[in-house]
């Protein structure tokens, strides 16, 4: 990677300046990657960019602010994105996803985590979303887990259901209540117009 060094000072700095006078090696690194260094490459530079982040940190606030200011033009932004990440080729009939939770216990935080992202693109491309037990692994089996999955799953699915009924019988009230507004207008527009003749 070209200027690797003056890179990852600059970096350094951006990253001390946002935490206090204290950069970090993992967040430099990863500001390289968005630079153009490969990730079979980071072993390489893992003990160069150490170094650089305790020169840095050796610096006091004014010193690092002073020494970022002639190097920032050098840094860049990452690109940030909002919603989801698009998904290549997906056929009109959208994506089939799945969460394959353990049956291990009661479902968690974790398993909110990890079943989202593929719900989302669901919702967003259609298709399908199948819960699917994982039950490869015998040690980790806690029997009275699968009866706690289904009506967790029962229960989430009844939920949306009831969220989606509830989203639906507002918008056909709405259209309700905007075609009979419609409809009002549409009489006060012709009385106006009779009244006009009549004078």
């Amino acid at each position: 990677m070209k200027d690797l060094e003056k890179k990852a000072r600059a970096y350094a700095l951006k990253n001390a300046l946002a935490h206090d006078g204290k950069a970090q090696v993992g967040p430099v690194i990863s500001s390289l990657f968005n630079e153009g260094l490969n990730r079979n490459e980071a072993g390489k530079y893992a003990k160069e960019v150490s170094k650089i982040v305790n020169d840095v940190n050796k610096l006091n606030l004014e010193q690092q602010e002073k020494e970022f200011s002639e190097l920032k033009d050098i840094t860049s932004e990452r690109e940030a994105r909002e919603g989801l990440q698009e998904l290549p080729n997906v056929k009109k009939t959208g994506v089939i996803m799945r969460f394959a939770p353990s049956p291990s216990g009661p479902m968690h935080i974790g398993h909110a985590a990890t079943s989202c992202i593929s719900f989302l693109y669901v919702k967003k491309y259609g298709g399908k979303f199948y819960v699917r037990i994982e039950d490869t692994n015998p040690e980790n089996i806690y029997p009275p887990a699968y009866k706690m999955l289904e009506e967790e799953s029962k229960k989430k699915y009844q939920e949306k259901r009831a969220e989606e009924m509830t989203e639906l019988d507002y918008r056909t009230k709405k259209r309700e209540y905007d075609e009979q507004l419609k409809n009002r207008i549409r009489k006060q527009n012709a009385k106006g117009e009779d009244d006009s003749e009549s004078e």
